[in-house]
């Protein structure tokens, strides 16, 4: 009763108020039960399906080993979550990747100039060593 009639407030000034919907909504309507994370970061992400609620499986791939390591440590306490330190690509090899001191701007791309000067503000570190890459993996369902 009170949605209607904030609705309809609403309306009368011109405006229409409507339920933007979540990643899970999406995911249930099509009864998705395995999530792949790539590129996961620190899992900001998987945690965000966690907390819209969630409850399927999540495979994490996270190629940096510092952050991997912390994204373990998230995941550690959810059994239908799962962390590789790996990075994803179409075909088996090795690639080197620009990590930034704020890792969630590390590419294997290259850096564009947009990018140069962000990375002189942040402190961007020297490449990684080369990640793995792909590969076939079992996934557990």
């Amino acid at each position: 009763m009170v949605a209607g009639v904030v609705q309809n407030f609403f309306h009368g000034f011109g405006y229409e108020l409507s339920r933007t919907p979540h990643a899970q909504d999406f995911l249930s309507s099509r009864q998705v039960d395995l999530v792949l994370d790539v590129g996961a970061n620190l899992g900001q992400y998987a945690r965000g399906l966690r907390a819209q609620g969630y409850k399927g499986r999540i495979h994490s791939f996270e190629p940096i080993k510092a952050v991997h390591e912390k994204l373990a440590a998230s995941a550690a306490g959810d059994a239908m979550w799962d962390v590789s330190n790996c990075a994803v690509g179409a075909a088996p090899g090795r690639a080197d990747i620009n990590v930034s001191d704020y890792t969630v701007y590390s590419s294997i791309r290259p850096t564009t100039a947009l990018g140069t000067a962000s990375r002189a503000m942040s402190g961007e570190s020297n490449l990684a060593a080369p990640p793995k890459v792909g590969g076939v993996m079992k996934i557990r369902t």
